[in-house]
């Protein structure tokens, strides 16, 4: 009990920063259609449906900011992990998600940090009796294509530049409470502010988010 204890109050490196803002990466590009003859794979149960299907009892927000409503949801077998994704109603390429895992101390404590860019601020947060942590910003990724050259024909893996974005609306939280990692982050359109800032999620409301949790039934 007092190792629990100790874990829970103590702060979780969730995210690290980076040597600097800009980095590059090698990014994979799948030239290949695999939705093709493959359309009902991909059709994803509605969150009623998948929940009673579920080997824990998920814990959703509730109630959720009056401007949000669920758009989908899915489960990994695999590694136990729930997403569920939330789209703003005045902007449907707008909105968040919210995932869920079973992970034991032994894992979280190996758990690599995400990272982040130099100057990202990495904020301690409080959930409830955990201690967690926020950041906004994202890393937009930069390709430079050749001259003629299109999505359809570069090369299957290439080289690009990373650029961290303090200022972007983009944001994670994490934490670990009673045996879960927690994760709630901005999904889809996050490098701009969208058109409808109101679909824009600030700290106190991704805050009240996580605190709103209670197990959905």
């Amino acid at each position: 009990m007092l190792a629990t204890t100790a874990l829970a109050q103590q702060i979780i490196d969730f995210f690290t920063p980076d040597d600097d803002d800009q980095q590059q990466i090698t990014i994979a590009i799948n030239q290949e259609d695999q939705f093709a003859g493959h359309e009902e794979e991909f059709l994803l149960p509605p969150l009623d449906e998948l929940a009673p299907t579920l080997p824990y009892v998920p814990h959703l927000p509730d109630p959720l900011p009056d401007r949000y409503a669920v758009e989908v949801a899915h489960f990994e077998p695999e590694t136990q992990q729930l997403e569920v994704i939330y789209v703003c109603r005045a902007g449907l390429d707008w909105g968040f998600m919210v995932m869920q895992r079973p992970i034991d101390e032994t894992e979280l404590a190996s758990l690599p940090p995400m990272n982040v860019g130099a100057s990202a601020e990495i904020e301690p947060v409080q959930i409830g009796s955990a201690t967690g942590q926020y950041v906004q910003g994202m890393w937009q990724v930069h390709y430079d294509f050749a001259p003629g050259e299109t999505v359809e024909t570069m090369p299957a893996t290439a080289e690009a530049t990373a650029t961290w974005r303090n200022d972007s609306p983009a944001f994670m939280l994490q934490w670990y409470a009673d045996g879960m990692l927690y994760t709630i982050g901005s999904a889809m359109g996050t490098i701009d502010p969208p058109e409808n800032t109101q679909c824009v999620l600030d700290k106190a409301e991704v805050l009240a988010i996580a605190e709103s949790l209670v197990a959905y039934r």
